[in-house]
């Protein structure tokens, strides 16, 4: 069984069927190091109270920041095939698969760690983060709270 990016996280015990699609950062592929491209491309769908609706795009080689996910979301995967996720502490990066049409739930989680679109499709997602307030920061970048 494939390890989901929840899984990576530490938000889903291994084996939990739901499945999730995030981003993370540089690292191997194969044997070279790849060469990663900040961000991608971020679009405000929706924003009313504590509810945001963000369209996210990472075309293959791009890589999201360094950022944690403080807030419950839930996102659909658009497009996509194959992410890495990396931990800012270290730990070992792991490789996820994408799949069009999947719909996640998400805890959230303090771990930093970033995405990088390592298939050759774009991976495409649209995410509803659930804020404390309105004027949150759906995903802050390292050293931002």
């Amino acid at each position: 069984m494939a390890t989901t990016v929840l899984e990576a996280a530490g938000q889903l015990a291994p084996r939990d069927h739901r499945r999730y699609n995030r981003r993370i950062s540089a690292g191997r592929l194969g044997q070279a190091k790849a060469v990663m491209e900040p961000k991608g491309q971020q679009q405000v769908l929706h924003h009313r109270g504590n509810y945001l609706v963000r369209r996210q795009r990472l075309a293959p080689g791009e890589a999201t920041p360094w950022h944690r996910d403080p807030y419950h979301r839930v996102t659909v995967v658009l497009s996509g095939d194959l992410l890495k996720i990396e931990f800012r502490e270290g730990e070992e990066s792991l490789t996820c698969k994408v799949t069009a049409g999947e719909v996640d739930w998400s805890e959230p989680s303090n771990r930093v760690h970033r995405a990088v679109n390592v298939g050759k499709e774009v991976c495409e997602e649209v995410v509803t983060f659930f804020l404390d307030r309105p004027d949150a920061i759906p995903q802050p970048e390292e050293g931002h709270e």
